[in-house]
């Protein structure tokens, strides 16, 4: 997946969580009083109603379903182990998840190496989720795991990726010595910079220069899976290795490959994994390309290509699992399924069929 054979699944959504505008100007920064805790229901861990002067948090937003998640909460864990004694109170606000009656489990099979509280988030007045739209959609943060600090005067004094979270910075937190007028400038221009990049890889404000990219993207598409189906029937109905491997025989016109957004702009889909036989906009999904660390290194069991990863995916969604991915059409994307059909999507495909299967049985291995 990377061009670029995409990364569908959270990591997705970890990314998965890559995809989305951040917003410019948060409405929670460093140096805000953190927000109230709301909590739909304690998993693990005695609760506590609210914040405490005198002590620090941590709040790190987590899912079952996210790689990346899985990677970092050992190392959460360890820093958890270290702090414990100094006021420090560490909790795990799952958040954005599908089903939240596998978190449960999820907390027990980790054991020790997840011994800091967990919550589950008040959904009770929000679809999404009132920790997600109070701490994460007002910080401007769109991907997990993300972790806050909160120090012992009750403000807001991090915000990170929580494998980026070092004992040291703790360490100048709990004393009061972290510069907290700096640390808000950085995020600050963190947060502007990343609105920028993504804000220019956004589709074009014109709706109708939008309809007309979509409509030639489809067209494109269409073509990509008439080849396809092309040289599947040459090959015992096996799709081939990369797209490159169409031209020329099954597809001589190598403009086909190129999204009309990405003729005009020259952007590109920011994840997948590279094809370097042909210059292409398109994500090809079933390249036997060994699965990016990114995903395997959260889901630790026998190495895994890209194709077989989406085969085993397939005997869950069928022929309806993306084979060929476009997404320069945000907040949609365009796909062209193993059998054959082009279609609009969510940008984590696997949420169409989050009403018929678990999530994280999408998952690799």
């Amino acid at each position: 997946m990377k061009i670029k054979t995409a990364i569908s699944s959270l990591v997705l959504l970890s990314s998965l969580a890559f995809m989305v505008a951040a917003q410019a100007e948060s409405k929670l920064t460093i140096g805000d009083p953190a927000p109230k805790l709301q909590v739909g229901r304690w998993v693990q861990g005695a609760p506590i109603p609210n914040f405490e002067p005198g002590k620090a948090y941590i709040v790190e937003f987590w899912a079952t379903w996210c790689g990346p998640c899985r990677q970092s909460i050992p190392h959460l864990n360890e820093l958890y182990q270290k702090v414990k004694d100094k006021d420090v109170v560490v909790i795990g606000q799952d958040v954005w998840e599908q089903n939240e009656d596998g978190v449960a489990p999820f907390v027990a099979k980790m054991g020790d190496q997840m011994t800091y509280r967990v919550t589950l988030d008040d959904k009770s007045a929000q679809k999404d989720g009132a920790m997600a739209l109070t701490w994460m959609k007002a910080a401007g943060q769109n991907g997990i795991p993300t972790a806050f600090i909160i120090n012992k005067r009750g403000l807001v004094a991090w915000i990170g990726h929580p494998m980026t979270l070092s004992e040291s910075v703790l360490d100048e937190v709990l004393a009061d010595n972290y510069d907290l007028a700096k640390a808000a400038a950085d995020f600050e221009q963190v947060q502007k910079d990343r609105a920028a990049k993504m804000a220019k890889a956004q589709p074009p404000a014109d709706p109708k220069e939008t309809a007309a990219d979509i409509a030639a993207c489809k067209q494109n598409l269409e073509k990509i899976g008439a080849a396809i189906a092309a040289y599947r029937k040459d090959h015992n109905d096996e799709v081939p290795n990369w797209l490159s491997d169409l031209v020329p025989k099954y597809l001589s016109d190598t403009n086909v490959f190129i999204c009309p957004v990405c003729k005009r702009t020259g952007e590109k889909s920011p994840i997948g994994v590279v094809e370097t036989n042909i210059y292409t906009s398109y994500l090809y999904e079933f390249a036997p390309t060994p699965m990016p660390v990114s995903i395997s290194s959260g889901f630790p069991g026998k190495a895994m290509t890209m194709r077989d990863w989406k085969k085993q995916q397939m005997e869950l969604a069928g022929p309806k699992i993306p084979l060929v991915r476009c997404f320069l059409h945000l907040p949609v994307a365009l796909n062209l399924s193993y059998g054959g059909e082009v279609y609009e999507g969510p940008q984590v495909w696997e949420q169409t069929f989050y009403d018929k299967v678990k999530p994280e049985a999408f998952n690799p291995h």
